[in-house]
């Protein structure tokens, strides 16, 4: 629900109206309770980081093992690695490019939004970035696949991201 409606985890705590009858008709419960069993300490950003990699998956029972555990290894490999990953990321996005171009669009993407879909920066690096110059609220682009970007903005809270650390990085590198 957090992905793909107006609801918000945090907000609400991740509580629900959902009761333990419904769960237990739930068609999708065993594969939750094989993720939860396999992924205990970390669950919310596992289950977040499927939702956040794979757009087009609507529910849990959507993810093929393969899948999200392919989604979860970049996930920590981004992770592990941030400071270097932002940095070569971010060095080659501002190399020839302007703020302008990077992030504001129009009837076209973004560059930051292209970069995304096609994989060459990745979902972590945009979260960062949005976190310091908020380009998607302030962005008007009318792009079809622009609403896309709000996982960016979903994504962000399940993210523990030191953003001092990368204001100073950034600040270094322009």
């Amino acid at each position: 629900m957090h992905f793909k409606s107006d609801y918000d985890y945090f907000k609400y705590r991740g509580k629900t109206r959902v009761n333990w009858n419904s769960f237990e008709k739930f068609s999708g419960k065993r594969i939750l309770h094989n993720i939860l069993k396999e992924h205990e300490k970390d669950f919310k950003e596992f289950i977040a980081t499927g939702f956040a990699y794979n757009y087009d998956i609507s529910w849990v029972g959507d993810f093929s093992n393969q899948s999200i555990d392919e989604c979860w290894l970049k996930h920590q490999k981004n992770m592990q690695s941030i400071t270097r990953t932002f940095t070569n990321e971010v060095s080659e996005l501002f190399e020839d490019n302007t703020l302008k171009d990077i992030f504001i669009g129009g009837s076209d993407l973004p560059l930051i939004e292209k970069k995304r879909i096609d994989g060459s920066v990745s979902l972590e690096t945009c979260v960062i970035l949005d976190n310091i110059f908020d380009y998607i609220n302030t962005n008007k682009c009318i792009h079809p696949l622009w609403d896309r970007v709000y996982v960016v903005k979903k994504y962000s809270p399940f993210l523990d991201i030191n953003l001092s650390k990368f204001k100073s990085l950034l600040k270094n590198m322009i």
